[in-house]
Formats: C-alpha cells, structure tokens, sequence
C-alpha cells in the first residue's frame, strides 16, 4: 500500500484532521456551503478548517462528539474524504472511531435546478455500495447509510 500524504502537522493532506476532532458520528455533504448549516445543530461548534472542498466543523449533538466534513462533487472526491476519515479513525476497528456516517445532500429535481422551490430535507435510510475508487479492504469495511 502506498505511503499515505500528510501534512506537515501529520494530519491526512486532504481533510486535515486528527483523531481529536471526530467522534463516532460523521455526516458528510458534499457541498462545503451545507457544512455550516448542519453545524448550526451542533453545541459548541468548531471550524476544523477549510481545505480544497473539504470543510470541516466539529460540535456536540446531545453529549455525543460529531464533525460535518463535506466531501466535494462526485464519487473520486467523496472516496478521498472517506478513506483518509476511516484511516484517521479506524473504522475497521468496531471498538472505536467514527462508525457512523451520514451523507447530507439532495437530489434535486431539473425544476428545482431551474429556479423553483426546492424540496424540503427529507433524512432517509439504507445502504449502498461504496463507489469506485475506493480500497478494497475499505470497500469491505464500510457500510454507506443514504
């Protein structure tokens, strides 16, 4: 396995994270400009950072630590958000780390896109096949909530 990029705090090159500022719940939009608006949510909320498209914000929701990480536009972005998250945290280690994840974005209709009143925020649930792009040990390991 290659090397991993770092930076020059040793953080993951893309999301600049540590272990510290994640817990076990991650929800994570694509679009950095949701980031803030999910952290609204959050008690005693804290901007990680803005790095490329991922924007993160750290807080508390009832007593239980969470991040909001946007993981940019289409699948090789969200791949590199999710890997370097699950390598930080360990997700294949089930006694530990952020083991939960919740993707926040829409699928708007064209009539939306154009200009119309958009659907409100309807939270759903189920799982889906991780994209391509990611490893196959991380593939195996994570369970995608929809």
């Amino acid at each position: 396995m290659a090397e991993e990029p770092r930076d020059d705090d040793g953080r993951p090159y893309h999301i600049r994270l540590s272990k510290e500022d994640v817990g076990r719940i991650a929800f994570l939009p694509g679009d950095p400009g949701r980031v803030p608006k999910i952290a609204e949510r959050f008690s005693n909320p804290k901007d990680l950072g803005f790095h490329r498209e991922y924007r993160a914000i750290a807080g508390r929701i009832g007593g239980e630590k969470v991040v909001a990480l946007s993981t940019g536009i289409g699948g090789p972005a969200a791949a590199i958000a999710i890997e370097e998250l699950a390598r930080l945290v360990g997700w294949e280690d089930l006694e530990g780390g952020s083991r939960t994840r919740d993707s926040a974005g829409q699928c708007a209709p064209r009539s939306a896109q154009a200009g119309a009143r958009r659907p409100a925020l309807s939270p759903t649930s189920g799982t889906a096949r991780p994209p391509e792009g990611f490893s196959e040990p991380r593939r195996r390991a994570t369970t995608w909530s929809a």
